[in-house]
């Protein structure tokens, strides 16, 4: 007999191999039970507080109910000023996601700024509905400059 692939163990076979149906039939249920994107798209939330809008997230659907979201928002007014010293933030964002999930587990948030020295914090406990997070910077500022946050939720649906 030949080996397994690396990705799914499925059994290979040699051309001079007896033909074994259990064998083929175990590749058959392998097969079946990997979770496959049945559905992909995109829906829309809206985030408000320091900053309003709307956010297009891009969303694949999976066989085993887990679903991946992912967005980016610009941020362009929302200024890390609050605070009496380092870290400085911003007033909050309210960010809705474009459907209830039952529990998230793994979520990624980034941003990228034209400012230094910029980073992001959640601020909320539960977001399998939404987040909210603000903008934090060890310099206290009013200036306006590019920022925008990459948003990346995996969860199971509802």
């Amino acid at each position: 007999m030949g080996q397994t692939t690396t990705n799914l163990g499925l059994n290979t076979f040699a051309e001079t191999d007896i033909f074994d149906v259990s064998l083929i039939n175990e590749n058959f249920w392998t097969l079946d039970n990997a979770s496959v994107c049945t559905e992909s798209g995109t829906m829309s939330s809206n985030y408000t507080g320091a900053a309003t809008g709307t956010a297009t997230w891009r969303y694949k659907r999976y066989t085993d109910k887990t679903i991946e979201l992912n967005t980016a928002i610009s941020l362009n007014s929302v200024f890390p000023n609050n605070g009496s010293s380092p870290f400085y933030y911003s007033r909050d964002v309210n960010l809705s996601l474009p459907l209830a999930l039952a529990q998230t587990y793994d979520i990624h948030i980034d941003i990228a700024s034209s400012t230094n020295r910029w980073g992001i914090i959640i601020s909320s406990d539960d977001i399998t509905s939404g987040m909210v997070f603000r903008i934090l910077s060890n310099t206290q500022t009013s200036v306006a400059g590019y920022q925008k946050v990459y948003i990346q939720v995996k969860g199971v649906e509802i």
